[in-house]
């Protein structure tokens, strides 16, 4: 309780702080449109949800209807945790959105509990630490979302993955796209090529005993093992569907050219320079 009084304290500060800098600026020059508390029918708390102007989440995360962080920067200002929604006017009451908000609000939970990674780097055994955090925590929001809302398991998987498996599955493989994505886009001093290949390298032989440590299902880690090429070569189709630049990124080509001679003559669409 008290670590959520602290974070209730750091919204009306940052609140009080961002209205008088709003105040004063070019509105059309303010990606942030509002800042308002959200209650969460989950959790029986309010959360910081931040509208972002349509412009920025069609840049920043297209096809994504919220989306949390664990701090979002304005001029220099650093909120706490909080939901980024696109500003579309009142927030939808359908049972899908609020399920989408509801699962961003165990994302600023953990946040709040110092939980949830801030970010990719460090040493090889850094990075797959945080790789195995960021999966239990996409697990236990799908889990609790899916449970609470009462959501099925998609049609083209409900008759061979039962819902705790489908959430590993969406946890592990947003957890991986976030690794890719960190690599890919950050400089070499961040994440250096040795210990990220050195991450990925090690999938094959310790996921099994991390997700067994992290209270996942082992059989399913060692699946994931067995096939962690494909599950990494699927990461790097969605990256380059997102971003078509991708091709001329040195770092995105070094992981295509590191993958391809495990993919047994299979990947025959990205050709790196």
């Amino acid at each position: 309780m008290a670590l959520h009084a602290e974070y209730s304290q750091d919204v009306r500060r940052f609140r009080r702080e961002f209205n008088e800098l709003f105040a004063i600026l070019p509105q059309d020059k303010i990606e942030i449109r509002n800042v308002q508390m959200v209650y969460s029918k989950l959790f029986d708390r309010k959360y910081l949800v931040i509208r972002m102007s349509s412009n920025w989440f069609e840049k920043t995360a297209p096809e994504t209807d919220a989306i949390a962080t664990d701090s979002f920067v304005f001029i220099d200002l650093l909120s706490p945790p909080a939901v980024l929604v696109p500003d579309f006017g009142p927030l939808p009451r359908s049972k899908k959105f609020r399920s989408i908000l509801e699962h961003e609000f165990v994302h600023v939970n953990q946040s709040v509990l110092g939980r949830f990674p801030k970010c990719y780097g460090g040493s090889e055994s850094d990075l797959f630490d945080q790789l195995m955090s960021h999966t239990i925590c996409e697990y236990e929001a799908n889990l609790i979302q899916m449970s609470y809302f009462d959501i099925p398991v998609p049609d083209e998987a409900r008759n061979f993955l039962s819902v705790d498996h489908w959430c590993t599955l969406r946890g592990y493989t947003q957890a991986l796209e976030a690794l890719l994505r960190s690599f890919i886009y950050t400089e070499e001093e961040s994440i250096g090529k040795n210990a990220f290949f050195g991450c990925l390298k090690s999938l094959s032989q310790e996921l099994p005993t991390r997700f067994s440590e992290f209270g996942l299902s082992k059989d399913v880690g060692e699946k994931y093992s067995k096939n962690h090429p494909q599950f990494i070569l699927t990461a790097l189709f969605k990256l380059k569907e997102l971003d078509a630049a991708l091709s001329e990124n040195d770092r995105f080509g070094d992981a295509v050219r590191w993958i391809e001679p495990q993919l047994n003559g299979q990947n025959t669409v990205f050709r790196p320079r």
